[in-house]
């Protein structure tokens, strides 16, 4: 029936009706129209119309992607005590999800593992992948390195994995750069050490930006991962005063006793290993460090000294009476 062809609608049902009283009943007697002058006299609505009922109107798909979800849960039927069976189920879990990244051409950056014990608790864990790969055995061994430090206040009733992806990697090795060649074995490595030591007794040391000798800071781990950085430990200020000279330095630094003259200019060393007057004496050398600031505030002196029947030292004073041997040249 030509009226259960036509759409629903005000304006539909004044086209239904004008076609009614033309005395058209069915589609075929709508598409016997000539097309121009149905559009002449009903207009451009009426030949879409017919356009759909000749099959001339051609209405493209609009394919369907299913979402890319790696989320994979399980409820167990008996709940799970041994770190073992844990690890067996985890391991179907990351077989499953290789399989699905590789498909898609990803990899996983991330993973977020979810336990749910039986005393109504969950234990939440974010596991950082520091070279992005679908390999199993290495992703297991970076669970396993976490649950090997977890406590569990009770049986596991259900577990949770997903994942954040990435693209795949694809760079040039660089023949002068120093890199590291497993990633992931030395972050298992850093886990391994963190677990014994703590966290925050592992860092990689870095020169901060100040002119005070021996001033750095302990950046995470994580930050050897990242290839957006500079080289660690090397500031504008290191490259500034790096001397021709290597200094093996004391540490700690030699504390001494040293007279000197009006004009505090050291003279004579008073104690330590080689007492006597010194030689030859070139500085002061005067340091300052975030002056701006009143509690961290400080100054030093250096001289580069020629000891008594000794090596050439840098002997460093803070005010008031504070001497001291920093190293030997």
């Amino acid at each position: 029936m030509l009226a259960t062809f036509l759409p629903s609608g005000s304006e539909h049902n004044d086209l239904a009706h004008t076609l009614a009283s033309w005395g058209l009943r069915s589609i075929n007697d709508f598409t016997a129209l000539p097309r121009p002058d149905l559009q002449e006299r009903l207009g451009g609505q009426a030949a879409f119309l017919h356009d759909i009922a000749t099959g001339r109107h051609h209405r493209l798909l609009t394919l369907y992607r299913p979402p890319k979800d790696y989320r994979q849960h399980l409820d167990l039927d008996y709940p799970l005590e041994t770190l073992d069976s844990l690890l067996l189920l985890l391991r179907r879990f990351l077989h499953t999800l290789a399989a699905r990244l590789q498909a898609h051409q990803r990899v996983p950056d991330g993973l977020f593992l979810t336990l749910h014990f039986e005393d109504h608790t969950h234990h939440l864990s974010t596991l950082r992948i520091p070279e992005p790969t679908t390999d199993q055995d290495q992703l297991l061994r970076i669970i396993e390195t976490h649950l090997n430090g977890l406590t569990a206040p009770a049986p596991v009733i259900a577990l949770t994995l997903d994942a954040s992806v990435t693209r795949p990697s694809r760079s040039q090795h660089d023949l002068f750069q120093k890199a590291l060649r497993d990633p992931n074995q030395f972050a298992h490595t850093l886990n391994q050490l963190s677990a014994c030591l703590g966290r925050d007794a592992l860092g990689v040391p870095q020169t901060t930006d100040s002119f005070r000798p021996d001033c750095y800071q302990l950046l995470p781990p994580e930050s050897l991962f990242d290839r957006s950085q500079e080289k660690p430990g090397y500031t504008a200020a290191h490259a500034l005063f790096t001397s021709t000279l290597p200094l093996r330095r004391l540490r700690p630094p030699l504390a001494v006793q040293v007279l000197t003259t009006p004009e505090k200019t050291p003279q004579v060393l008073l104690d330590g290993p080689y007492p006597g007057p010194l030689r030859e004496v070139s500085g002061p050398f005067i340091l300052q460090s975030t002056w701006w600031e009143s509690a961290q505030r400080w100054t030093g002196h250096e001289w580069d000294v020629q000891l008594h029947r000794g090596p050439l030292s840098r002997l460093t004073h803070q005010p008031p009476h504070h001497w001291q041997i920093e190293g030997y040249y």
